[in-house]
């Protein structure tokens, strides 16, 4: 192989790593292949197909939280109400020691695993009684939240939103 083409495939493939921040559009696949492995390991332990959806309107929140996580360098759970409609919820944070995933579907299965890992956080990602999800990544730290019923609609002058649309392209 020419030395130039052993570059060009060495630059090609540094493009395909994900970057720390990622777009509205990776934040939406993310979230896409983050719900249909909850989906499809739920109806593997029921035995039944499962309904698990993808809460855009919850998103604004988790991401919010998230990047408070990654500024100031730390990980715990939020000190407050996830999600007041959604009666039900619960919030996974983790942190990975892995600096590159090859693409999306590698980060939404290694964040599945790591939470696998923990039989209590297993737990709740199996938990049936969660059917609303938004998950969220920033340079390694990531937050999960299930809720039991959609957030509301978040309107365009939301607070959130306003800063979640600051943050992200």
């Amino acid at each position: 192989m020419h030395i130039l083409q052993i570059i060009f495939l060495a630059c090609l493939a540094s493009l395909m790593h994900l970057k720390p921040f990622l777009t509205k559009d990776q934040l939406t696949q993310l979230n896409l292949e983050y719900v249909k492995i909850i989906k499809n390991e739920r109806s593997k332990l029921k035995g039944i197909p499962v309904d698990v959806y993808y809460d855009s309107n919850l998103l604004y929140d988790t991401y919010l939280f998230n990047h408070r996580l990654y500024k100031e360098q730390d990980l715990y759970h939020y000190n407050g109400t996830i999600c007041e409609e959604c009666v039900v919820s619960a919030e996974l944070c983790g942190y990975s020691t892995q600096d590159e995933y090859k693409d999306i579907k590698e980060l939404a299965n290694a964040i599945y695993d790591n939470f696998k890992d923990s039989p209590r956080h297993h737990a709740i990602q199996m938990d049936e009684g969660y059917s609303y999800i938004s998950i969220s990544y920033i340079s390694n730290y990531y937050v999960v939240r299930l809720a039991s019923f959609p957030h509301n609609v978040v309107g365009s002058q939301n607070k959130s939103r306003i800063e979640f649309e600051k943050l992200v392209r």
